[in-house]
């Protein structure tokens, strides 16, 4: 009998200084169009809102993310969510397929270091007490670092327990 498995966990992705760079011009921008609708011509107030409109539609979003982490059914998936509203899924994991799990300073990692992967890393950047982050080699061709929270990890391993390691 197959035991059921349900985890759900977020990761906020740390804001970047380039993140900052884009709002805070998107955010002189649209000041500067209120400040010449208010002085100059009503015109402006045309690039007002196309500047507010796409500071939301486009900027906001793309520099607020976080990931969704969800273990269910033995299968992790993992989301990432953009400015609090929209939601994409970026993979859909079958732990029986995951080749090793470790934490990102482990030794049992150093015969894989030298592979050639495809990178996928959905971390937040950020380090925590929370939470630690994890390497997983999925499939012989994926590298995915995720940051995990013990429980999580626990619930991986008991599903596969000779390939998930915590040390």
């Amino acid at each position: 009998m197959l035991q059921e498995n349900y985890f759900e966990f977020m990761v906020k992705k740390k804001t970047t200084m380039k993140d900052l760079v884009i709002r805070s011009i998107c955010l002189f921008v649209f000041i500067y169009f209120v400040t010449l609708g208010f002085m100059v011509m009503p015109i402006f107030w045309l690039g007002c809102v196309a500047t507010w409109i796409i500071y939301k539609q486009f900027i906001y979003p793309l520099t607020d993310v976080e990931y969704e982490y969800l273990l269910c059914d033995r299968q992790i998936t993992v989301d990432k969510i953009m400015g609090q509203a929209k939601r994409k899924q970026l993979g859909v994991y079958d732990v029986s397929r995951i080749e090793i799990m470790a934490p990102e300073n482990s030794y049992r990692l150093e015969p894989y270091a030298k592979k050639e992967c495809k990178i996928n890393d959905f971390s937040g950047g950020l380090e925590s007490k929370e939470y630690g982050t994890f390497i997983i080699f999925y499939e012989g061709n994926q590298k995915i670092v995720l940051d995990l929270p013990e429980e999580f990890v626990k619930m991986i391993q008991n599903c596969s327990p000779r390939k998930v390691f915590t040390d």
